[in-house]
């Protein structure tokens, strides 16, 4: 894993909320080596985003800004369904 993978997947699992640590700490641990540089920038701009809006894309309880609705959010939505 490079350092940018290895910095995303800590940020991920530490951001503050149990939730959201879980979830997107066991997505990244399973999907960031795949992910493409893109993926990964659209990864990293989600974690700069607040857990309870983030939780709240995840969960669909309200929709994610068009720059953020992209298809890392749409993975991690279905992973989140196939917990």
């Amino acid at each position: 894993m490079d350092d940018r993978c290895k910095k995303l997947l800590y940020l991920s699992q530490h951001r503050g909320m149990k939730e959201t640590d879980i979830l997107m700490g066991r997505f990244a641990e399973l999907h960031l080596e795949s992910l493409k540089a893109q993926e990964l920038d659209e990864f990293e701009n989600l974690l700069q985003e607040s857990d309870n809006d983030l939780l709240s894309w995840i969960q669909e309880q309200s929709t994610a800004p068009n720059e953020l609705n992209g298809p890392v959010l749409k993975m991690i939505i279905n992973f989140r369904k196939s917990l």
